[in-house]
């Protein structure tokens, strides 16, 4: 028997695993490996398997680069199957080949497929044999666009020739991964091709079981307890498992192809866990540090660039419009340059950069049309194009989007590509007053900070208007008696941060003055401030900070950028919102005993709030059942399910720690607040720390890191402090750059600071009064009224009676092309 697999070099670690399962079951069988990459670099003398090479195959060397320019490794790899499961057959004369994912692992013979094979020309493998169980998310309508076949197993032999010819002149140009477009790389053309030709389906259970069918197809040992024994799928024996999406990296998550509604979970299935845990394992002893470090062979082009997906795209479409004859003014196909080719890389870039067909001035690129084409979010801030709507794009890019979009520095627009447009400012007859904009509904800190900052500016009795800015994440539920009314006053005060300033500005539209003096209301975590935010500053004609820890990281970004907006520390105020009288402890199944709280939301990077250091501090303070309940109160777990995952397998074993995600509405929360004894924050960085003042509002004691935005109100008579060192930010902890610093907590002094408020409640009681009257003293909205009040008063005099804010001219609307 033959196992045919693709991969490209950095994962030659996963095709090794394959191909020792398989001839562990078959002594006698062979593996042959089509190295798409430069398979010189990571093929070991000893591989289990034979390897070929992308010029082996009969497509020629011009055609092979075409279709490494205009497919994405994932496309390319599935692009590439039937041209090489041809090859063997008709080439090399195979009487039969059997194609397998690389990241599959095979537990059992596979003669018979091979064999069925042999009778029918071609065998699939259907992604489900059962309608949905019970529970399960609707899956099928996401299965029924990816295809009904699952093409990480094919077997083929000769009689399926006319089908191989067929699927290889549909992969050879729409080979794409576009569902909304009705394209997933090679499985839709399969629907088709089952009602072409002659085919056997492959209906047992223990084949290619995977996240897609493992809610009808569930894992258990041969023998109770065993996984030596082997495994069981729906009750038939493995024959092999498609470890799609795992990554060892993230062993908590099976993959992330389930979406934000995951329905195979890990922590609820051991034998998963296993399965997974020794494929983990594999991995590593095949090598995969070492084949993981190599770099993709066609990622990048022969002058540096790297080659993204936005370029493929466009390329394909050049390819295809020279090829089908549609612009003959465009030239023969075979005149594109090869970006791999050292001569033909310049003009590869040449033409990326040259002006979309149907653009008009101001010029924007192949390239950019392609981005701004891909993202609804760019098409939301930029309705059109054309004209100043197209400047506006293209300066903002320019400016500040290339880093957020990852524009390379070839294809970033010069002065030269802007197109002169003379827009006066927009005059505004103005009153006295605040134009106050932020997430005023939503239900995170910055909402909090937008609300909290109307009220107090009520409480100054200044004049304001408020604008709720709905483009965020989190639910939209809170501050719905908010004051909205027309935009009117002499000052905006954006309570949004400064990546999100120019997109709110854009958002806004030409009908929002922009010779206001304009003030942003910034919240950072961290003593660095990145230089992508930092140019957000000079939009405005001053920054405020939450606190003072985030003032000098800001500041110091600003003077070091030589912009002259000047930066000032004005704390956002805590409202004393009255918690819902539920029994919260009741409603969330929380046992009695002590209850230790923390609530934090997972968009806000889990790393940076460390719920994993609170768990480890509880479980060092207390045995498991010794009483006392931790409670990790989330929310956004269920859409970045893959930390919320990570979290519950650490706290698996512990029945004393609750892990509740989801939203509660605002006075549910606060009487979860109330049910607890002790608040407790081990965070890494805060900006400000909502959920700690308004637990010390609450007299809750509070433990917490002493560092960061949260000592604006917190001392070591107000609050229980933790120690820390301060270490270095990990890779993968966006905004956050790897390589600034935040605070590591001293978890043994946190469970001792946990064994001490459970201990000594009167003198624990005395510390949380203490920090009641801190924040009912100098953190309400009437004791941050005078400073905000001073503030505004700065902004007036600094203004004068005819300053105007210069920004480039905005985008008129205009259709969408």
């Amino acid at each position: 028997m033959l196992i045919a697999s693709i991969v490209s070099r950095n994962y030659l670690h996963m095709v090794r695993v394959l191909a020792r399962s398989f001839l562990a079951h078959h002594p006698d069988g062979r593996v042959v490996v089509l190295v798409i990459d430069a398979p010189g670099e990571g093929v070991r003398p000893d591989e289990p398997f034979e390897v070929v090479t992308l010029d082996q195959l009969p497509i020629g060397p011009r055609e092979a680069r075409r279709l490494a320019t205009i497919y994405t490794v994932v496309e390319l790899a599935t692009a590439l199957k039937p041209y090489f499961l041809r090859y063997l057959i008709v080439d090399r004369g195979e009487p039969s080949a059997t194609y397998l994912d690389p990241d599959i692992q095979v537990f059992a013979p596979l003669d018979d497929l091979d064999a069925a094979a042999r009778q029918h020309g071609l065998v699939l493998t259907p992604h489900r044999l059962a309608p949905l169980a019970p529970g399960v998310p609707p899956v099928e309508f996401v299965l029924s666009r990816s295809g009904s076949y699952n093409l990480g197993f094919a077997s083929v032999s000769g009689d399926a020739v006319p089908f191989l010819d067929w699927w290889a002149e549909r992969c050879r140009r729409d080979c794409i991964d576009d569902i909304p477009a009705g394209y997933f790389v090679d499985q839709r053309w399969v629907d088709l091709a089952t009602t072409y030709y002659a085919h056997y389906v492959e209906r047992d259970p223990g084949c290619n079981v995977a996240y897609w069918n493992l809610d009808h197809r569930p894992l258990t040992f041969v023998r109770d307890g065993d996984p030596d024994a082997g495994f069981l799928a729906g009750g038939a024996q493995l024959r092999f498992f498609h470890f799609s999406g795992y990554d060892p990296d993230v062993p908590h998550m099976l993959t992330p192809y389930q979406g934000a509604r995951p329905w195979i979970l890990l922590s609820e299935d051991p034998v998963l866990r296993v399965l997974c845990s020794r494929y983990g394992a594999a991995l590593e002893e095949a090598g995969r540090a070492e084949s993981s470090k190599l770099a993709y062979g066609w990622g990048v082009a022969a002058n540096g660039m790297p080659l993204d997906r936005v370029m493929r795209r466009v390329v394909r479409q050049e390819v295809m419009l020279r090829e089908e004859g549609v612009r003959p003014d465009l030239g023969p196909v075979d005149e594109l340059p090869d970006p791999f080719e050292p001569g033909e890389a310049d003009r590869f870039v040449d033409l990326l950069r040259s002006p979309f067909p149907e653009s008009s001035a101001p010029r924007i690129s192949r390239y950019l049309h392609g981005v701004y084409r891909d993202r609804p979010s760019l098409q939301s801030a930029f309705p059109g194009l054309l004209g100043a709507g197209g400047n506006h794009f293209l300066w903002w890019v320019r400016e500040m989007g290339h880093e957020e979009l990852g524009v390379p520095s070839e294809l970033v627009p010069t002065a030269a590509d802007l197109d002169p447009v003379a827009e006066a400012a927009d005059s505004v007859e103005e009153t006295r007053g605040v134009c106050l904009v932020g997430y005023l509904h939503a239900e995170l800190g910055m909402g909090e900070h937008a609300r909290s900052t109307a009220e107090t500016l009520s409480a100054i009795g200044e004049p304001f208007g408020a604008v709720a800015d709905p483009d965020i994440r989190s639910r939209q539920q809170a501050g719905r008696t908010s004051r909205l009314t027309e935009i009117d006053g002499d000052i905006n005060l954006l309570c949004v941060n400064a990546d999100r300033v120019q997109l709110t500005l854009d958002r806004l539209g030409p009908a929002f003055p922009r010779n206001r003096y304009t003030i942003g209301h910034w919240a950072w975590e961290i003593e660095d401030f990145t230089p992508d935010r930092t140019e957000a500053a000079r939009l405005l004609d001053e920054v405020w900070a939450v606190s003072a820890h985030a003032a000098r990281a800001i500041g110091d970004a600003v003077e070091g950028a030589g912009i002259d907006t000047p930066v000032h520390v004005v704390p956002p105020a805590v409202i004393e919102h009255q918690p819902s009288s539920k029994a919260m402890r009741a409603e969330l199944d929380i046992p009695d005993g002590f209850m230790f709280l923390f609530c934090f939301d997972f968009f806000s990077v889990a790393e940076r709030k460390n719920p994993h250091g609170v768990v480890e501090a509880f479980c060092r303070a207390f045995p498991s059942g010794t009483g006392p309940q931790l409670v990790l109160k989330s929310i956004n777990g269920s859409v970045v399910v893959s930390e919320l995952e990570r979290l519950k397998l650490r706290a698996l074993d512990r029945p004393d720690i609750h892990i509740r995600d989801g939203y509660l509405d605002h006075a549910d929360q606060l009487a979860l607040v109330a049910a607890g004894d002790a608040y407790v924050s081990l965070h890494r960085a805060e900006g400000f720390g909502y959920t700690m003042a308004e637990a010390m509002l609450r007299a809750k004691p509070v433990i917490a890191t002493g560092y960061s935005g949260n000592l604006e109100f917190m001392d070591e008579h107000n609050s229980f402090l933790v120690g820390h060192e301060l270490v270095t930010i990990p890779p993968g902890c966006a905004p956050y750059p790897a390589g600034s610093r935040w605070a590591d907590p001293d978890l043994d002094q946190a469970a001792e600071f946990m064994r001490q408020v459970v201990s000594d409640p009167s003198g624990t009681a005395a510390v949380a009064e203490r920090g009641r009257r801190t924040i009912l003293e100098g953190h309400t909205p009437a004791a941050r009224g005078p400073l905000l009040a001073e503030r505004l008063a700065s902004a007036r005099a600094r203004r004068g009676p005819s300053a105007a804010v210069v920004v480039p001219p905005l985008a008129r609307p205009s259709p969408s092309l």
